[in-house]
């Protein structure tokens, strides 16, 4: 059927940080409210998050780093939010 595909895929199992999980349904709920393909990968979304943050943290002396979802010209982004 076709509701079956249009569904967006789901973290694994193994290896879910219940942070970057919510970050990612707020991203693919945006995404799709906004009309736009659905079809993002948990992995590679937490993949990309996970390796900015010690980044981050040392850019900014930050001790916390945390993700927010916000809408940018029409289009749902991940914003990082340094926490010192």
């Amino acid at each position: 059927p076709k509701e079956a595909l249009a569904r967006p895929p789901q973290p694994a199992a193994t290896d879910v940080d219940p942070e970057i999980k919510q970050v990612y349904e707020e991203f693919v709920a945006a995404r799709k409210q906004l009309g736009k393909e659905t079809r993002v990968s948990y992995d590679e979304m937490a993949k990309q998050l996970k390796a900015e943050i010690p980044r981050l943290q040392e850019a900014h002396g930050a001790s916390r780093v945390r993700f927010k979802v916000v809408i940018k010209d029409g289009k749902p982004v991940v914003r990082a939010i340094a926490e010192k």
